[in-house]
């Protein structure tokens, strides 16, 4: 097939002959998985092959360098994203024809948090007045009809206001975007619109976008309808034909696999500048790594690694406000609270520490932000406010804090007081997994007993007695109950040890002697005001656990209280039958 190109044009017939190999392998690759593609995110190609050639940044012996520029996509593009990686050499001919896809769909949100990462940084690391050492764009590719949710729309609007101009997003057009346009216009947006396949006019117009002072957003207009090709073999052939590619799976040219190693050779040049600018001014930047040894006290030490990591927070609590006063890399969400999950996980990488603060009642905000940290291990500290049980919204106190603990790969801590906050807090950072610290509202200055140190084995002593008839088991704000609980017992002759469990996870994580030492084969009662499920890992029954396992609508307190049965009088009675 004879391709006429205009003369004008900057790009060659190789670009298009290299366009056309890029299509014809992500054929072959979709076909082994006999998917249908549609007709938008097939012509993808087009602006997949600009990027990938001329406009991203990144090394290919570090794919995990800081500076590299950021390529985020909700589309189902695998199968060409798969090939033009092969192409731009980041996967082998071997990784290619394996039967595997990368699913690498991200919300918008999370390409904000790319962005607000890379302000931080630019921020952070300043060579002179007019540069720095970190700048990178994050192009987030999608289909503008998807952008439906209010995530979407908080993230949007974020972006808009912060002016965070290092975001591209280029999105698919359709006859129904018109009011999506006029969104993006009125939130502050630089307004692009230009055709799906013309490499000049998409080759100026990211140019342009890399100038403005404003987030950018383009229009891509495919003039055809988005039909759903079925690819049957017959139909394979036919538009490997057109493609002027044989109908042998993964054909590959060799001057079309050359030519597209001679565009992406300037990364050599670009990433080898910025290693000599980092050898040369990282001293400056180097900064006192902070250890516990040269603090006078935990707590110091817990509040200056805290100040030192980003915090991203849509909630004002007042105890950590006494933690964070000094931090100068906060984002505060509180009117963008669907986007802060996603946002925290892209801001996550190896060098820095992310801090996410929230209330519980707010927690779906969150969910699939923490889901995509246990899946991916990101590890993000997660600190939630937990309602008390004079909250209007209790109920839904103790069904978020269930579904925490349900999380594989995520650990919860439930500290009482302070001490245990700080303990939780140094057992996290042992770790590599995303954690949670849930703090009630009714939060302790700091109980008697309670130890720091022994927080990350999961559960210690708080009370113990020679001859014990049991254990009673709480954690966070239960333990002074149980502490209550105790003393009404020892009153009446009956000797029973008293147990702070902040971490089931950690506790079970323990081997079986600890385990024994603590628990020492007693009968044991659990209080917990919340959902007795996460406590039969521990080998309980129902009638040792003083839980919650039946809703009651109402706002008044004292009703709660006579029909959840949590006062210390109905603890005590329950306990007492069961170590008489």
């Amino acid at each position: 097939m004879i391709k006429i190109i205009d003369k004008k044009t900057n790009y060659s017939i190789a670009d298009y002959n290299a366009i056309d190999n890029i299509k014809a392998l992500a054929l072959d690759i979709a076909e082994c998985f006999n998917k249908e593609i549609s007709y938008n995110n097939y012509s993808c190609s087009y602006i997949l092959y600009l990027l990938y050639t001329k406009f991203l940044n990144y090394d290919l012996n570090n794919l995990s360098w800081i500076n590299q520029d950021q390529f985020i996509t909700n589309l189902d593009i695998s199968f060409l994203i798969k090939s033009i990686k092969f192409m731009c050499n980041f996967i082998s001919l071997e990784e290619l024809k394996q039967n595997k896809l990368e699913y690498c769909k991200h919300n918008l949100s999370y390409a904000v948090g790319c962005c607000l990462k890379e302000k931080y940084l630019n921020e952070k690391y300043i060579i002179n007045k007019k540069k720095s050492l970190i700048s990178y764009y994050t192009y987030f590719l999608c289909n503008i009809d998807d952008l439906i949710s209010n995530e979407d729309y908080e993230a949007i609007s974020y972006a808009g206001l912060n002016k965070l101009n290092k975001l591209i997003i280029i999105g698919i057009e359709s006859h129904e975007s018109k009011k999506t346009k006029e969104l993006f216009k009125l939130c502050g947006f630089d307004i692009n619109s230009i055709s799906f396949d013309n490499l000049d006019l998409l080759d100026d117009t990211i140019k342009k976008c890399q100038k403005t002072s404003k987030p950018s957003i383009i229009f891509l207009n495919t003039n055809k309808e988005n039909e759903t090709i079925k690819l049957e073999r017959t139909k394979v052939k036919e538009m490997k034909e057109k493609l002027g590619i044989r109908d042998i799976p993964f054909t590959i040219y060799n001057e079309n696999k050359n030519y597209v190693d001679s565009l992406i050779n300037k990364n050599n040049k670009i990433t080898s500048d910025w290693y000599k600018n980092y050898n040369k001014y990282q001293d400056k930047f180097k900064e006192k790594e902070l250890l516990l040894n040269d603090y006078p006290d935990e707590k110091s030490f817990v509040i200056d690694k805290i100040n030192s990591s980003y915090i991203i927070s849509n909630f004002d609590n007042i105890y950590l406000n006494n933690f964070i006063s000094k931090n100068k890399n906060y984002f505060e969400f509180k009117n963008f609270n669907n986007l802060i999950g996603e946002a925290a996980c892209s801001l996550a990488n190896n060098n820095e520490d992310v801090v996410v603060i929230t209330n519980i009642k707010k927690f779906n905000c969150i969910l699939e932000g923490i889901k995509n940290c246990c899946i991916n291990n990101i590890k993000i500290l997660y600190i939630i406010e937990k309602n008390s049980y004079q909250d209007e919204e209790f109920n839904k106190t103790f069904i978020n804090l269930s579904i925490l603990r349900s999380i594989p790969n995520l650990t919860v801590y439930t500290p009482c007081d302070e001490k245990e906050f700080i303990g939780s807090y140094l057992s996290y950072l042992k770790y590599d997994n995303p954690s949670v610290i849930v703090i009630p509202s009714n939060f302790h200055k700091e109980l008697n007993k309670t130890k720091i140190t022994e927080v990350e084995n999961g559960c210690y002593f708080i009370k113990k007695e020679k001859k014990s008839k049991g254990n009673i088991i709480a954690t966070g704000s239960e333990l002074p109950i149980a502490i209550d609980v105790y003393k009404k017992l020892k009153g009446i002759g009956i000797l029973v040890n008293v147990l702070s469990m902040p971490s089931q996870e950690r506790f079970l994580q323990k081997d079986i002697k600890y385990r024994q030492k603590i628990l020492q084969d007693l009968p044991n009662a659990v209080i917990e005001f919340s959902s007795n499920n996460s406590w039969y890992g521990l080998g309980l029954k129902d009638k040792e656990i003083c839980g919650i396992n039946k809703f009651y609508y109402t706002n008044s307190c004292e009703t709660k209280e006579k029909y959840y049965k949590i006062t210390v009088e109905d603890i005590y009675n329950k306990v007492k039958k069961l170590f008489n």
